[in-house]
């Protein structure tokens, strides 16, 4: 799937009540061996896209899953790409994971992020992740990759959140000269079963 430049996501919700998965894009790879790529062209916007307006909410943005066999799911922005007061959850008890994107890659399945330079991720919220949750529970590898110049201003709380089981190899890395600002925490990561998981943030302020 190929989403051209200059796209808008905008004031879209999954769910108006109980469980939603991504407010404006829903990746899943499910079959044995399937392979799904999402590519999106240059200065593409989501702006206050919500998963769930009153319920347990996943990427308020963008949903994207893999399972079963060997998946991939290949997800990759241009530049120049704008994230602005999207949300996991509006509301609820279960409240909400992963105010941009939530991705996970399951059991021996692969997944890749790739955000092209100059991305801007603006006052995002969720519960868990503000920008972005991951659970990764043992899968073939992963990688999360961010280009030069990323702005990351969080609205409050934590921007990425990590939770990485048993993972073979794995990879987080944002390039230089971004910003990061307003944040209790920049990453929050707990990993198990020996896993093997490296972060790379050069020259960032």
């Amino acid at each position: 799937l190929t989403i051209g430049v200059d796209a808008q996501f905008t004031n879209n919700a999954a769910a108006v009540s109980g469980e939603g998965y991504g407010g404006a894009i829903y990746a899943l790879a499910s079959g044995e061996s399937s392979t799904i790529p999402l590519t999106i062209g240059d200065n593409a916007q989501f702006t206050n896209n919500t998963a769930a307006v009153s319920g347990e909410g996943y990427g308020g943005a963008i949903y994207a899953y893999t399972s079963g066999g060997t998946s991939v799911l290949t997800l990759t922005i241009a530049d120049n790409v704008q994230f602005v007061s999207n949300t996991a959850a509006v509301s609820g008890e279960g409240g909400g994971m992963g105010g941009a994107i939530w991705a996970s890659p399951e059991v021996s399945t692969s997944l890749t992020l790739s955000i092209s330079k100059n991305a801007s991720f603006l006052y995002n919220y969720a519960d868990d992740g503000g920008i972005g949750y991951l659970s990764l529970s043992n899968p073939k590898y992963f990688h999360i990759s961010f280009g030069e110049n990323a702005k990351f201003i969080s609205h409050r709380g934590s921007s990425f959140y990590f939770v990485v089981t048993k993972s073979r190899g794995g990879s987080f890395s944002i390039g230089e000269n971004s910003i990061i600002e307003n944040c209790k925490s920049f990453m929050s990561t707990s990993l198990f079963g020996l896993s093997n998981f490296s972060v790379t943030i050069p020259k960032a302020t």
